[in-house]
C-alpha cells in the first residue's frame, strides 16, 4: 500500500505552483512582443520557437494551413518561414498535403494542468478560437 499524499500547505502549494506554471516569454528576443528575427545560437532558437508554438498551437488540435499562417503573420514578422522552422525542428506536423498542422509535443511554456487549449501568457489569440 503506498502513503496517502502529504497534506497541502501553503509552501506546498506555492511550489506546485511553481512548477506548474510556464516559463516566461523569451523577451530578450522580441521586439514590442513580435519576433523579428530568429536568433541565431542553436538553444535560443529552440526556445524560441518552442515559445511560438505553444502560444498558437493546442497540443493534439489540428490547425488548418491559413489560419496557422495567419496567426503567425501576428506575432511573427515571417510567419512561412517560422512555419517551415516549426515542422522542421518538430514541433509541429503535418498533413502529407500542407493543409493541416498539429503538435504533439508539450513544452516548458504551456500552462500544465489547466483546461487544453489556454496558453502561457496572455499571447496572441490561437488559430480557429
Amino acid at each position: 500500500m503506498s502513503d496517502p499524499p502529504p497534506p497541502a500547505t501553503p509552501a506546498r502549494d506555492a511550489l506546485l505552483d511553481e512548477v506548474l506554471a510556464p516559463a516566461p516569454p523569451p523577451a530578450r528576443f522580441l521586439v514590442r512582443g513580435r519576433l523579428e528575427v530568429l536568433p541565431r545560437r542553436r538553444a535560443d532558437r529552440d526556445l524560441v520557437l518552442r515559445w511560438v508554438v505553444a502560444q498558437l498551437v493546442p497540443v493534439h488540435d489540428p490547425v488548418g494551413e491559413r489560419a496557422l499562417t495567419e496567426a503567425l503573420a501576428a506575432l511573427v514578422r515571417d510567419p512561412v518561414g517560422i512555419r517551415r522552422e516549426l515542422v522542421d525542428a518538430g514541433l509541429l506536423r503535418r498533413t502529407r498535403d500542407g493543409a493541416e498542422y498539429w503538435r504533439t509535443l508539450v513544452t516548458e511554456f504551456d500552462v500544465l494542468g489547466a483546461p487544453s487549449g489556454s496558453g502561457g501568457d496572455a499571447g496572441p489569440a490561437r488559430p480557429g478560437g
